[in-house]
């Protein structure tokens, strides 16, 4: 089977493969920015909780 595929033919599947791969790469990347920001938020609001209670026994204590 002598087929001849011209440089054209070849050339448009890589590009197609090529930016396949780059919106992955996106997904994946902004699938972690998502989970670490989530991550920061629930780490945020524990402090925010913790310095409530604290806040609070001062005043139970000044008081």
């Amino acid at each position: 089977m002598d087929i001849t595929i011209g440089q054209q033919c070849k050339l448009c599947p890589d590009i197609h493969d090529v930016e396949r791969q780059e919106r992955c790469s996106l997904s994946s990347t902004k699938e972690a920015r998502t989970a670490r920001r989530k991550q920061q938020m629930k780490q945020q609001q524990f402090y925010e909780k913790a310095e409530a209670s604290c806040k609070k026994l001062r005043c139970i204590d000044l008081g």
